[in-house]
């Protein structure tokens, strides 16, 4: 079951909030604490300290973890709707027993993240006390060129080991030798047949990595963010620049920058340069351009985003004028 997490205002904040961090990023890698900045702001939530030893988000009662997952540029990323995909870990605090019968050591293991799920109840009991416990996992995907997301949040919860049988899978490792194998330990569910859980060990240490589903298109509790390159209805393509950016543009073309930036991208004959990193995260400024000066934008000043293209673009024509 999929749950709510933003109502309408609290999207449209979210929104904003993402276009902001991802034009200052200027194509640094993102991180989990990116997304819980996001997240908390948007809500109206204290932003905590980010620790990959607690819960992201710790509020109120709520109790959430945060995973996300890059996916490539090349595919829609609403392509992955109704989809099930694989994350590298949900968790590293647990270990692999090899028990000869596959189904006790999964029952070792799922008794295992109990202890994990049962801390999490504790510790937000401790800090909320008069307040219900919600745990629930957050699921963030996004492409590589940061410019589309899917969230969804689900409760955290455990297997129910009578639902949910295992079996032993083996394989070569990477050694020099090419001798020795891991076991890991493959979690399938009774009745649908599918692989739930795939339990690692490695040099890394013991890890579960689970299988879920991504929300079909259209569910509640799925939310689609598109942060550059944005349609408009009315045919034409809106994007985020940093507020800085904005006035140096406004610097150049003049107060009515809005207006003659279509004509001051498609004349332009395009640079390359190096982004300029900014790390505040100060307000961003919505620009809309016609679908033909974004076309230009993109192929005379290749970026790691629109803010840093339109970066290049006022370079080019401070130098110019």
């Amino acid at each position: 079951m999929y749950l709510i997490a933003f109502n309408d205002n609290e999207f449209k904040k979210a929104q904003l909030i993402l276009g902001a961090r991802v034009a200052y990023m200027m194509g640094r890698k993102f991180e989990e604490d990116d997304w819980a900045h996001v997240y908390c702001k948007a809500k109206g939530i204290p932003a905590g300290t980010w620790s990959n030893l607690n819960a992201d988000v710790e509020y109120n009662g709520l109790s959430l973890e945060l995973k996300q997952i890059k996916r490539s540029e090349s595919e829609a990323l609403m392509n992955d709707c109704g989809t099930e995909l694989m994350h590298p870990s949900l968790t590293r605090k647990v270990g692999l027993r090899i028990l000869t019968d596959p189904n006790e050591s999964m029952r070792d293991v799922i008794r295992q993240y109990q202890l994990v799920l049962d801390k999490r109840i504790e510790r937000i009991k401790e800090k909320f006390p008069l307040a219900k416990p919600d745990l629930r996992s957050g699921w963030l995907l996004y492409d590589s060129s940061l410019t589309e997301f899917l969230y969804f949040e689900e409760s955290s919860e455990n297997l129910n080991p009578d639902e949910h049988r295992a079996e032993w899978s083996e394989r070569a490792s990477r050694g020099n030798s090419g001798r020795r194998t891991n076991k890991n330990l493959w979690i399938y569910n009774k009745k649908s047949g599918n692989k739930v859980w795939s339990v690692t060990g490695g040099g890394s240490g013991t890890k579960i990595q689970p299988y879920f589903r991504v929300p079909p298109k259209g569910s509640a509790g799925l939310y689609y963010f598109r942060v550059q390159g944005i349609p408009t209805l009315d045919g034409k393509i809106q994007i985020f620049v940093t507020a800085p950016t904005a006035q140096q543009l406004q610097s150049i073309l003049g107060e009515d920058y809005l207006k003659n930036i279509n004509d001051a991208i498609i004349n332009a004959s395009g640079k390359i340069a190096e982004p300029r990193l900014v790390e505040t995260d100060e307000p961003v400024v919505e620009i809309v351009v016609s679908t033909e000066a974004y076309t230009a934008l993109i192929e005379k000043f290749p970026g790691v985003s629109d803010e840093h293209r339109v970066q290049l673009l006022c370079e080019q024509l401070s130098v110019k004028g």
